[in-house]
């Protein structure tokens, strides 16, 4: 209850600052994360280091700087834009290339759409239902706080989104909605179990990732199709979707999962820093009498 209503204090205050108040908002935010109590500051150091083995400490120290700086943004952009005219967010959200999602075999079908952490997914949930020909179901794992929770999905969802909890997922992929629908979910999850992951070489480490997309994906025979978010400047941000895998039944399982790896680690190796870095994505080991699969490049 406290939480909730200090978040709705908050939530009131950002409702009435201009776009500049709100980045000045960010930028204290900032200072607090990375400075003072410099929140999971040494995990995100660790994180480049780790992954960027062949960058030197300057480097890392820069990533981590412009890393926080966008944590930051993201954390009160989100809060904000809740509030916005749909009108005013479409412009700072915008398409680059949704043309595949018109195409067959995607068009006419329920397809799935992996997402990850990375740019703004708070902009992409309001956006997405007015750039695609489907209605959008957003797979996510609800809030603890239950009050916070019925808050958010109340503004997550006033524009179109249908939202499905993790926990409900499996029978929301076969509803029939009388219209094809695209089930979207943000596919780089840390696994909760290791046992039941795909461990991918990614970003020069094991990797474990969570296979209930590919899973869906081939039981149902949903095309696939792969969704980018990219920062263009502060505020801004675009969405660029890829075919992935238009037949999964015919494949070897843990196919489709090795691609969205492998396109991952590009598209996160052009920028780096607008990652999640500060989640534990590593925290879980590759079991050791699982095999470490290699990604599946073009």
């Amino acid at each position: 209850m406290i939480a909730y209503f200090f978040f709705r204090i908050f939530d009131a205050f950002l409702i009435i600052l201009p776009w500049r108040g709100v980045y000045a908002v960010a930028d204290f935010a900032y200072f607090v994360l990375f400075r003072v109590i410099k929140y999971r500051v040494d995990l995100v150091k660790e994180n480049f280091r780790l992954c960027f083995p062949e960058k030197d400490d300057e480097w890392v120290n820069q990533m981590t700087k412009t890393y926080y700086r966008y944590l930051a943004d993201i954390f009160i952009e989100s809060i904000k834009a809740m509030h916005i005219p749909i009108e005013d967010l479409k412009k700072r959200f915008v398409s680059t290339s949704n043309s595949i999602l018109y195409e067959e075999p995607y068009a006419s079908k329920n397809v799935i759409i992996m997402g990850s952490h990375y740019g703004n997914w708070e902009f992409m949930t309001r956006c997405m239902p007015s750039i695609m020909p489907h209605e959008v179901a957003g797979v996510y794992r609800p809030l603890s706080n239950t009050r916070i929770e019925a808050y958010m999905a109340k503004h997550r969802s006033k524009d179109g989104m249908w939202l499905v909890p993790t926990q409900v997922a499996k029978p929301a992929f076969v509803e029939d909605r009388g219209h094809p629908v695209a089930y979207t979910l943000l596919a780089d999850q840390n696994p909760s179990n290791p046992k039941s992951s795909f461990w991918i070489s990614f970003l020069n480490r094991e990797t474990g990732f969570t296979p209930g997309g590919e899973v869906y994906a081939k039981r149902y025979d949903y095309p696939i199709v792969i969704m980018f978010l990219k920062r263009v400047k502060r505020g801004y941000y675009s969405v660029h979707f890829e075919a992935l895998e238009p037949n999964p039944s015919e494949i070897e399982f843990g196919e489709v999962m090795r691609k969205y790896a492998a396109l991952l680690e590009d598209w996160i190796r052009e920028d780096p820093p607008y990652w999640l870095w500060s989640h534990r994505r590593w925290k879980h080991k590759r079991p050791a009498d699982f095999n470490l699969m290699p990604p599946i490049r073009k």
